[in-house]
């Protein structure tokens, strides 16, 4: 719990809050150096609860990937529960699920699924601190991935190759045996660097963002198609950059409601909102292949200017807040309450307060910290969300890029 002193810190001002860590963790660095400031974290998400229920919280341990480490850590301690390492790798990407094991005890059990650099996926059980399979998903790095909304063993990979891959990853048995298969090839016009589920229609629809735009595609099992083309690319009103030319990279983008997603191009300085069905309902979804299809913006955000990619952005859909990372640690936290109600005069959205890392200043460490609620209230609020953002946020801070 906050000191006095902390707390009224942290609450001097509603536009400009400073938080104080409850940890600060350094556990992914070259050898266990604690001077490592190079080593750089790249993605983590809080363990799901054990509960099937959509609604079910996240549990208080998460994972962060960065080097050629993966770690667990669980955040009321501080304490590592667990680390895996895969000499001579660069781990970018790190994805959740429930796996009910085949045999007589078929409660779900945690899945981790780690990759990076090598193109490989590393199957983890944390349960039992090991790592029971590895596959060859792609020839280039796995950006990205994200598990099927509802079919808990289907994963999509996206990768530097500039396709997205869904892969059913099986069930392991008690002795960990497994089988896996390549179920479909998702061609991408440019490098995806992110995976979101359309979440008005999540069996049938996946949205991507990267290098060149954000494109969708049909996902039905019922088609037998096994290589796709998009069958929508959506394009953004565009920010001309002098020096890049016309830059379309859209690095991030998430729902924050059935309905808007939230989207970032590089360079641009603000954020989209914008709607799904109002974008796709010329001819309704899905579209015939490769249409263009113009995104009907519903707000502009102010955000910062600046070409750093990979700064995190999330949002917590039942509560109406957004959280953008940026360069140098802060994060933009915007009430879109408003604008997803309808409110036809919200059409453009400050940032309801800036939060900033006490003492922060550079390096590869993750901190762990609570999170305000624009009302002066601390509480936890969706955790994987959260900390996908902190993360992403306090390493864009080194100022390096992958």
């Amino acid at each position: 719990m906050a000191t006095p002193q902390k707390q009224q810190r942290m609450e001097q001002s509603q536009d400009h809050l400073v938080l104080e860590p409850l940890h600060l963790l350094r556990c992914h660095s070259k050898g266990d150096r604690p001077d490592d400031e190079s080593t750089e974290l790249w993605a983590c998400a809080f363990e799901p609860g054990l509960s099937c229920t959509p609604c079910a919280e996240s549990s208080s341990n998460v994972a962060a990937c960065g080097g050629d480490v993966v770690c667990i850590i669980e955040c009321n301690s501080g304490a590592v529960l667990s680390k895996y390492r895969v000499p001579q790798e660069e781990l970018y990407a790190l994805a959740w699920t429930l796996l009910r094991f085949r045999g007589p005890c078929g409660r779900p059990r945690p899945v981790l699924v780690v990759a990076g650099g090598s193109g490989k996926l590393h199957l983890l059980y944390p349960t039992e601190n090991c790592c029971y399979g590895i596959i060859d998903a792609h020839n280039q790095p796995v950006s990205t991935m994200c598990f099927h909304p509802s079919k808990e063993s289907l994963l999509f990979t996206a990768s530097y190759d500039k396709t997205v891959a869904l892969w059913d990853i099986g069930t392991p048995d008690t002795d960990l045996n497994f089988s896996h298969q390549k179920l479909m090839t998702l061609a991408v016009a440019g490098v995806p660097l992110k995976l979101t589920p359309v979440m008005a229609c999540p069996e049938r629809g996946l949205l991507a963002a990267g290098v060149g735009g954000c494109w969708a595609w049909d996902i039905s099992l019922d088609n037998s198609k096994k290589y796709r083309r998009h069958h929508v690319k959506f394009s953004f009103p565009l920010i001309k950059n002098t020096k890049n030319g016309d830059w379309r990279t859209v690095d991030a983008l998430v729902f924050v409601s059935d309905d808007v997603i939230a989207s970032r191009s590089v360079g641009q300085g603000s954020l989209y909102l914008w709607s799904w069905a109002r974008s796709v309902q010329v001819d309704g979804w899905p579209a015939r292949i490769a249409r263009p299809c113009r995104a009907v913006i519903l707000a502009v955000l102010p955000w910062m200017i600046t070409q750093e990619l990979y700064t995190g952005l999330a949002a917590d859909p039942g509560q109406n807040y957004l959280v953008s990372g940026a360069v140098g640690g802060s994060l933009y936290v915007y009430n879109l309450a408003d604008i997803i109600h309808g409110d036809e005069n919200a059409g453009k959205c400050n940032p309801q307060v800036r939060l900033s890392v006490f003492g922060f200043d550079k390096g590869s460490s993750l901190m762990l910290f609570p999170c305000y609620n624009g009302t002066k209230c601390w509480r936890r609020v969706n955790a994987s969300h959260v900390a996908t953002t902190l993360t992403a946020a306090l390493r864009s801070c080194s100022g390096q890029q992958r």
